[in-house]
């Protein structure tokens, strides 16, 4: 069907259905996939929709703005991620809760302002008459894919089998594994014999949403350095060019230690230990795998999601309608190397929590034919 032209205002926008949002294959369920195929939407690098929850950043210019000038709205309330400079959504809504949504580029009408890129404006389902609900799970898992590029660059199978400590030399596979289930339920609210027993007057509409995240983060390609075997016994004759033990790769990254009482290289270039230091070298600094030195891993970082969404719909009398809807976003990643650190290897990690709430109060009054009013609390 062509579509019919908006003679009540000049606004250039593009509408989505939830059929649509539902029927399209999108990575990861994110709906901001979508946003990128309107003309004049241009996503930054850092534009990541196959994952949901703090790290799915929506930075798309649209029409040459900036990524932080765009306003994201559900039903009427603003969704912009403040704190963060506001390129950003803070709530994602589950795919099966929306019901539709708009981007307007440009010329706006009166009821727009704040910003002066797009306007994506979300919304979300509620409940009929009629009960329907959704149970569904996806899948994505390494089983299923081929290793990581970066991961196998390194030729693994060249290695000198000592370096290997027994293991297979093989380059390790990255871990990949992702699930994303939930449920909804919408329908009416009603006692019967008491109250709304025609069906007409409450709804609901409640979903929940699970994701959790299993996949590989490269650790150390040729940045990460660890000590040798050698080294960890405070023998370090291999950084010595005299020595028999002298090896050229590892005397590329350290020099003889000095005695501070002598100010003289240690006898044999073998430096006293301490029992306390090696048991911390050895609970924080992995042991070597890509060569004498050389450390690399394939890490996984877990990442959980959970969003819950509940929206009741209250037609109070013929004029006046009313709805109230609330979403609560739980994020929590474990991050290796420990997040705001130096630190390069995985030995110890950090809990990342990022939780997000939306609410948005929606009540419409009709006045006459010519006129309505929205009253909107976000």
């Amino acid at each position: 069907n062509v579509a019919k032209v908006d003679t009540e205002n000049a606004r250039v926008s593009d509408v989505i259905s939830g059929s649509q949002v539902a029927d399209l294959n999108l990575n990861g369920r994110n709906y901001q996939s979508l946003a990128i195929l309107v003309p004049g939407a241009a996503p930054s690098n850092s534009f990541s929709p196959i994952v949901v929850g703090h790290n799915a950043q929506a930075t798309i210019s649209f029409n040459g703005g900036r990524t932080q000038h765009n306003s994201w709205e559900i039903d009427g309330g603003n969704d912009n991620d403040e704190s963060g400079g506001g390129a950003s959504p803070q709530v994602i809504p589950n795919l099966d809760a929306i019901a539709e949504f708009r981007i307007t580029t440009s010329n706006y009408g009166a009821d727009v302002g704040k910003r002066s890129g797009a306007t994506i404006e979300v919304v979300t389902k509620g409940g009929t008459k009629d009960f329907h609900g959704t149970l569904y799970e996806f899948v994505r898992n390494d089983h299923m894919d081929s290793n990581d590029f970066f991961v196998n660059r390194t030729p693994w199978s060249s290695l000198d089998s000592s370096a290997c400590a027994g293991a297979h030399c093989n380059a390790p596979k990255t871990p990949l594994k992702q699930n994303n289930y939930g449920f909804n339920i919408g329908g009416p609210f009603y006692i019967p014999g008491h109250y709304n027993t025609s069906k007409s007057k409450t709804f609901f509409f409640f979903s929940e949403n699970w994701v959790k995240y299993r996949n590989g983060t490269v650790l150390g390609t040729g940045s990460a350095d660890v000590p040798s075997l050698r080294q960890r016994q405070g023998d370090f004759s291999e950084c010595d060019p005299a020595s028999a033990n002298f090896n050229a790769t590892v005397a590329d990254s350290c020099t003889l230690p000095v005695n501070p009482a002598t100010n003289l290289t240690y006898p044999g270039s073998k430096v006293p230990t301490d029992p306390n230091a090696l048991t911390m070298l050895n609970s924080l600094i992995p042991l070597a795998n890509s060569g004498p030195i050389g450390w690399v891993a394939a890490h996984s970082a877990p990442t959980d999601y959970r969003q819950d969404s509940i929206r009741v719909d209250q037609n109070i009398n013929d004029k006046t309608t009313m709805f109230v809807r609330f979403t609560n976003d739980a994020w929590q990643q474990t991050v290796y190397p420990s997040e705001y650190s130096s630190a390069q290897f995985d030995s110890v990690g950090s809990i990342f929590s990022v939780p997000a709430k939306s609410a948005v109060l929606h009540l419409t009054r009709t006045f006459k034919p010519s006129l309505m009013n929205e009253f909107v609390i976000a």
